[in-house]
Parts: C-alpha cells; sequence; structure tokens
C-alpha cells in the first residue's frame, strides 16, 4: 500500500510530494509502467541533460561541505521540480535528485522530511527497477540512516540487516558495496548496544580492507578507525588505543594531518587515554555516511 502521509512545505516546494495517495488507479498505472517499450518505460530511462544537474549538485554539496547548508538545501529544492517538469516523477535522475534533497535534509536534521522522501523514493525504485537492482539496494541505506537519526534504531537495523544480505548475495561478499553496508550495520549494532556483534562485523570489515585494498588504502584507514570506536564503545580501551596509536601517524603520512579523519582519530585518541568519551561519535559517524553519499553512490545514476 502506498505511503498518504503528507509531505512538509518544504518537502512540497522541491517539486514532489511523494508520499501522495496514488492509489486511486493502481492497476492502470502499474500496467501501463511495467509495459517494456511503452512510453512511461521509456520516459523512465529518458537521458538527463546530464551538464547542468551535475553542475547544480556540486554546487550543492559544495555549500554543504562549506557548512552552508542552507544554500545547498535551497539548490535542491529548485532544481528537483526542474528535472521533475522534464523528465517526469519516475526518471532515474529525478528520483536520485529527491535522494539528494534527502541527504541534505537528513544531515541538516531535518529527519522528517528526509524519512518522508526516502520512504517513497525506495518505494518508486522498486516498483520501477525492482528490489535487487544496484539502484534500489543504494537507496535504502539511506532511509536506514535517517531513520537512526530520528531515533528509529530498531527500523534502521532491519533494513540494514536485509540490505546487509542482499549485497553480499548479489554482489559478492568482498564487494566494496558489501563492506561498506556491513560497516553501516555495525555502527547501527552499537548503537543499539549490541557491541558484541558490531566488533565481529567490524573486525571482518577491516581484515577485508586490509586485504583486497592494502593497509594503506582510506577504506581500510577508515575500517581501522571505526573497529577502534568499536573497541572503545565495549570498554576495550587498551586494544582501541593501540590501533589508533598507528592510525594517527598512518592518517597524517597518507591524508594530511588536518584531514577530518585524522583531526577525529587524534581526538578520540585523547579521550580514549584521559578515560572521556564522546557521545556524538556515532552521530557523527552517521553524518559522515551521509555526506560520502553526496558524492559516490547517487551521483552515479545522472
Amino acid at each position: 500500500m502506498r505511503h498518504t502521509t503528507a509531505l512538509p512545505d518544504a518537502a512540497k516546494r522541491s517539486g514532489r510530494a511523494v508520499l501522495t495517495d496514488k492509489t486511486s488507479s493502481p492497476n492502470r498505472r502499474d500496467t501501463y509502467l511495467s509495459k517494456p517499450g511503452s512510453p512511461a518505460q521509456d520516459h523512465a530511462h529518458r537521458p538527463c541533460p546530464r551538464q547542468p544537474v551535475r553542475s547544480s549538485l556540486r554546487a550543492s554539496a559544495n555549500n554543504w561541505s562549506a557548512g552552508r547548508t542552507g544554500e545547498a538545501i535551497a539548490i535542491l529544492e529548485r532544481l528537483v521540480p526542474d528535472i521533475e517538469r522534464v523528465l517526469g516523477p519516475d526518471h532515474r535522475s529525478t528520483l536520485s535528485a529527491l535522494s539528494e534533497l534527502a541527504i541534505s535534509y537528513a544531515m541538516a536534521g531535518r529527519t522528517g522530511e528526509a524519512i518522508a522522501i526516502m520512504e517513497q523514493v525506495t518505494a518508486d525504485r522498486e516498483r520501477l527497477l525492482g528490489p535487487e537492482h544496484p539502484h534500489t539496494l543504494d537507496a535504502w541505506p539511506v532511509l536506514a540512516t535517517s531513520y537512526r537519526l530520528a531515533g528509529r534504531t530498531g527500523e534502521a537495523i532491519a533494513i540494514m540487516e536485509r540490505v546487509a544480505a542482499d549485497m553480499e548475495r548479489l554482489r559478492g561478499p568482498e564487494h566494496s558495496d558489501t563492506l561498506t553496508a556491513r560497516g553501516e550495520l555495525a555502527a547501527l549494532y552499537r548503537l543499539a548496544g549490541r557491541t558484541g556483534e558490531a566488533i565481529a562485523i567490524q573486525e571482518r570489515v577491516a581484515a577485508d580492507r586490509e586485504r583486497l585494498l592494502g593497509p594503506e588504502h582510506p577504506h581500510t584507514l577508515a575500517a581501522r578507525s571505526r573497529l577502534a570506536d568499536a573497541y572503545r564503545s565495549a570498554g576495550r580501551t587498551g586494544e582501541a588505543i593501540a590501533i589508533m596509536e598507528q592510525l594517527v601517524p598512518d592518517m597524517e603520512r597518507l591524508l594530511g594531518p588536518d584531514h577530518p579523519d585524522t583531526l577525529s582519530t587524534r581526538n578520540n585518541l585523547a579521550m580514549a587515554k584521559t578515560g572521556k568519551k564522546s557521545p556524538t561519535d556515532l552521530r557523527n559517524q552517521l553524518l559522515t555516511d551521509l555526506a560520502a553519499r553526496l558524492t559516490g553512490t547517487n551521483h552515479r545514476l545522472f
């Protein structure tokens, strides 16, 4: 059944009342969309005017990186209705732009709006592309993170358990997306107090990253840092400190002393040595994952 919850005003201004009730004629609509070669199906794959879209998305991401969250959201709220008007509500680029807007809302703390959009985007992608399509699978972690930022951890875990299993089955246990999904699941387990399960997953992710990418790859460094965080959560402070004492000079050498990951790990090491805790660590990790998606998965859809 379609969601019928109304979008907040800001999301309506984005050009897509994504949770509008569409059940008035579902059979005609679904049949029309499902026919290969039908006008609606062709419309969903019509090429997008890529350069203007990419330029706008790049400007939005740059604004957010510079702390200008309001400007980033304003760009996307103008962009989404333009894309929908030209390409239609079911085009892959319309759904991708909506995902970008949802990510920006979530990062700005507007989780209700982010959830409303992503619930419909995931439903639309599943309807149009199927549950196992890469674009469908890529949308679910954004919804899961939005749920978690809104305090709905149980729902987030249920999504990521399914996504991690689907990624492993469809893309293989060593695919980068599979390892990313496992890492996100481990972070959610930590938030839920399931530290033993979180550590078991993160130890495997860190080992796989190092084996597949080498010890100096940024993904390997990030996985080791998250393993240290998991050890700290479990009270295994000595092991956490040992990892971070190796990580900090590696990050300074490979990423630079002022890189956000270097600064975060150095700060975590100092707090671990003094016995202090950082309650915002996990939230920052979730926001980092969302930020990565602004320049990663979703941009491949344009």
